[in-house]
């Protein structure tokens, strides 16, 4: 055996298992700037499953990151702060965590602009916004979250505003999806800001296709001039894929303007709605007109929806300068509308208040309990104007009605003498009333079966 042959025998090829290695999956962009000259931060992500943090912090000047573990800090360029963030970690199951620094008490954001948009891409992610303190002094922040295809699971926090402006755009997209979102527990001013002292926060939702649940807690102070809108949209489902949108406005006060605007769109839907302690009323004394307006829009749309509205408790108070509205309408489907303001409902003389329930078309099961109180001791015991309309639509419905009246000054129903109208329209349509000790009676029309109980 030759000595070559003999080295050939020896040596056996070896696979030798390296170290194991995480290739890192998100990329930090270098700063770009928009056409406005802002310096914009990109965070971009590929189909693997990523965590990120991003901690902006305006006192130490800097966006601190996280990403798959690994730590990364962005300065603020020159001092200026970077006022815009684009995340989006394309493919896979991702986890987006956007903070910003500071506590509950003291203002994060002090004469800030922001432009914040956090995108899940495909798969199911996680995303979760945290502005713990106050947005004060002018800033404008903008807040962009798009969950895209996949069961997302979103929760955005919220503090407190003043002379300020909070713009929240969320698309949860395609998939069965779960949002909860904390507005801002008060909407004020620090008295800069004159003749109208004001904080304005818009947020609108598109729950997207799929089984989707959608809580908003609104449990606010709406202070001087300020404003709270409120537009959501549901998605086009259908069978066992429906939307569950939940509102809590309980203990909110309306100094300002409060609307809401609810729009189902298909699919048998369940929209619920708290109202309980609620105030519409002049609480400070501007050196302007107030006029405090809260206006509900509730639209179950197409579909079997159940639109339940409660005040059971506390119930609310509209003062001599307020009005509220409410409407509940059921759209196409056999939909359940259930309104329960017993807590009481107390209207203030020159107050106003306007219910309007809609069932629409198809078999409706409608029903309603409104009981007529002082809300506190201190206040003038109603006696302001109240217009009630429910109407059954079309097709077969079956409507219950449950009013009284244990006020000081008596609800007054008006203008005129369809101040009070329940009404099942066309087909046949059965109703159960019972009214008691009410000035005014509601006038009740095209039922073909009635039972109604006039009590003193």
């Amino acid at each position: 055996m030759t000595s070559a042959n003999r080295l050939a025998e020896c040596v056996k090829p070896v696979v030798e298992q390296l170290e194991g290695r995480t290739m890192m999956s998100i990329t930090v962009q270098p700063l770009t700037t928009d056409s406005d000259g802002n310096d914009r931060l990109v965070i971009t992500g590929d189909s693997k499953n990523d965590t990120l943090l991003v901690t902006d912090d305006p006192v130490n000047l800097e966006v601190r990151i996280v990403k798959n573990g690994v730590n990364q800090t962005v300065a603020y360029p020159g001092g200026d702060p970077i006022e815009i963030f684009d995340v989006d970690l394309g493919g896979g199951n991702d986890k987006i965590t956007f903070e910003v620094y500071g506590d509950a008490i003291s203002p994060n954001y002090v004469t800030a602009q922001r432009s914040i948009a956090l995108d899940g891409n495909t798969g199911n992610d996680t995303i979760t916004m945290t502005i713990p303190g106050g947005i004060v002094a002018g800033s404008d922040i903008t807040v962009d979250i798009d969950g895209d295809s996949g069961n997302d699971n979103t929760t955005l926090n919220f503090n407190y505003l003043r002379d300020s402006k909070l713009d929240i755009d969320l698309k949860d997209g395609e998939g069965n999806d779960t949002s909860l979102v904390n507005l801002p527990n008060v909407l004020s001013t620090d008295g800069f800001a004159s003749p109208n002292y004001n904080s304005a926060v818009f947020f609108d939702a598109e729950t997207g296709n799929g089984k989707n649940t959608l809580t908003v807690n609104a449990n606010s102070g709406i202070y001087y001039d300020s404003l709270l809108d409120i537009d959501i949209k549901g998605g086009n489902s259908t069978g066992s894929s429906y939307d569950t949108i939940n509102l809590d406005f309980d203990n909110t006060t309306v100094e300002g303007k409060l609307f809401v605007v609810v729009n189902a769109l298909n699919g048998d839907d369940r929209i619920n709605t708290r109202v309980d302690n609620l105030y519409v009323e002049s609480f400070n004394t501007p050196s302007y007109a107030s006029s405090p307006t809260a206006m509900f829009n509730i639209n179950g749309n197409d579909g079997k929806d159940q639109l339940t509205s409660t005040a059971v408790t506390s119930g609310f108070y509209i003062d001599e300068t307020g009005f509220a509205s409410f409407a509940a309408k059921g759209g196409n489907g056999d939909d359940k509308i259930v309104t329960n303001f017993t807590g009481p409902i107390d209207v203030a003389v020159g107050g106003q208040l306007v219910l309007n329930i809609d069932g629409q078309n198809n078999n409706d099961t409608i029903e309603t309990q409104l009981f007529f109180g002082d809300f506190v001791a201190t206040t003038q015991g109603g006696g302001g104007q109240t217009t009630l309309q429910i109407m059954g639509g079309q097709n077969r419905d079956d409507v219950k009605v449950l009013l009284t009246d244990l006020s000081t000054n008596g609800a007054a129903f008006g203008p005129g003498a369809f101040g009070a109208v329940i009404d099942g329209q066309s087909n046949i349509d059965k109703i159960f009333a019972q009214f008691t000790n009410l000035v005014v009676n509601p006038l009740v029309r095209n039922f073909e079966s009635a039972t109604i109980a006039i009590l003193p």
